[in-house]
């Protein structure tokens, strides 16, 4: 998946490292899903990948578990964060656990 992820992190102007990302939230397997209902090699959860960023999540189509659609909301998701924090770190960080949560 990595040239798929470095193909988009350059279209959206962000660095390359963040390709690991994906290996750390899933270890690259595209049809798992966490024990709170994230899926897919970003681990979006169904909420935020439906209404934050557009992907079809439903009973007959996921697009979580798409390499190309999830990939670019992933890049969108994480230049947001950047932007709002200011710092990779805390935007990593967000990520993770939810910008609120890190505000918080």
């Amino acid at each position: 998946y990595f040239p798929i992820f470095e193909k988009y992190l350059a279209e959206y102007g962000l660095p390359d490292e963040l390709k690991y990302l994906s290996l750390i939230e899933s270890g690259l397997d595209l049809r798992i899903i966490s024990y709170a209902g994230a899926g897919g090699l970003w681990q979006f959860m169904p909420r935020t990948a439906r209404l934050d960023f557009g992907l079809r999540v439903d009973k007959y189509v996921d697009e979580r578990f798409d390499p190309y659609k999830s990939t670019e909301a992933a890049c969108k998701y994480l230049r947001q964060l950047y932007r709002i924090f200011g710092d990779w770190e805390m935007a990593l960080a967000s990520y993770n656990t939810g910008p609120g949560n890190l505000t918080r």
